[in-house]
């Protein structure tokens, strides 16, 4: 079962590059809020974001950020979040993975 799932599934990236590779050409569900890297001084930051979410930004008027470096995959180094309080609930906006 571990032999016929490797050969149909391709390698799990090893670095921030080939992670930004594969969800650029990914035609999958998961990579529909993925937009983009952002790139500084060599190292690469994978943004995260809801359509929906994104076309309803203007209802947030207070943000808040969080990060953390505990449960991030192992070729990043942090995971960045935007949090917004709207109608007295908060909801993820946006996730780094830096």
């Amino acid at each position: 079962m571990y032999k016929s799932r490797r050969r149909a599934e391709p390698p799990a990236p090893t670095t921030a590059a080939q992670f930004a590779d594969f969800m650029a050409d990914s035609e999958a569900d998961f990579a529909k809020h993925y937009k983009g890297t952002v790139t500084s001084g060599g190292e690469i930051a994978a943004i995260f974001m809801s359509d929906t979410i994104r076309d309803r930004m203007d209802e947030f008027k207070t943000c808040f950020y969080d990060a953390t470096f505990y449960c991030t995959p192992r070729i990043f180094y942090q995971t960045f979040s935007v949090l917004g309080i709207s109608r007295g609930h908060c909801f993820p906006l946006v996730h780094a993975l830096m």
